[in-house]
């Protein structure tokens, strides 16, 4: 099934260029003002929005934030589209805001196309890693999985190993906050595994993850400025999916 986008802008022909290169491949609709896209949202829910920055009755970014606001809406892909250059600043507060991209133009078709398909992958695998990801802990019943959930937790029995492993897991969130604003394409999944295999050797649960999980964060979100806060908590999950996958196929493996 087509994916559905919404393009917000006042400018009719930005509208019917932007309508045109994206109609082969999606369902498209257009409204031409804030207002107009939260009536929109009322009746109809788009995989992803194509917002304008300025738009003649309010800024596309307080639009933003209205809409990502909303419980219903929050996985709703919103790329921010801008008259002018976007700076560093522009591009991390429009991701600080709940925006998951930020375009300048004049930009190419293919650009456009790119970075619309790159977005929705990933989304889609997340949603994907997710269904994935905690299935099989309602589906295991092995004499292992009992003691795993039954093992005492780490920060009590491994107290040392337990905050080595919280610096560890900072260091790869730091890194996923670097490839995420500065579009690096390197992979962190080595230290992702590395962690993950001293977590299985130490008969880790969910929520001995989640315990290093959230002292990460408050470290984290003690110590760095509140402008990466949206950034941190929202990698922070990724990561946080991926281990629990991770360890999942340690465990099989280990069976």
């Amino acid at each position: 099934m087509s994916k559905s986008i919404l393009i917000v802008d006042d400018d009719h022909i930005n509208l019917e260029i932007i309508s045109n290169i994206l109609e082969k491949d999606y369902n498209v609709d257009t409204v031409d003002s804030g207002n107009a896209c939260l009536k929109y949202l009322k009746r109809n829910k788009p995989d992803l929005i194509l917002l304008d920055v300025m738009l003649p009755d309010k800024l596309g970014t307080d639009v933003c934030v209205q809409i990502k606001n909303n419980p219903k809406f929050v996985d709703v892909i919103i790329i921010l589209l801008s008259g002018i250059k976007v700076t560093k600043d522009d591009y991390i507060f429009g991701l600080e805001i709940g925006a998951d991209d930020y375009l300048s133009r004049p930009f190419e078709a293919r650009e456009l196309i790119a970075r619309i398909k790159s977005i929705i992958r990933f989304k889609d695998s997340i949603v994907k890693l997710r269904e994935t990801t905690f299935e099989p802990f309602d589906q295991q019943s092995t004499e292992q999985t009992t003691k795993i959930y039954e093992q005492e937790l780490i920060k009590n029995a491994y107290p040392n190993e337990f905050k080595r492993i919280i610096k560890e897991y900072t260091v790869i969130l730091n890194e996923a906050i670097q490839q995420r604003m500065f579009k690096n394409n390197e992979n962190n999944s080595d230290p992702t595994k590395k962690i993950t295999n001293e977590l299985g050797f130490l008969q880790a649960g969910a929520r001995d993850i989640i315990d290093v999980h959230k002292e990460a964060l408050k470290y984290m979100l003690n110590e760095d400025s509140a402008k990466r806060a949206f950034l941190i908590k929202e990698e922070s999950r990724i990561v946080l999916l991926e281990i629990m996958g991770y360890l999942l196929n340690f465990y099989r493996n280990k069976i």
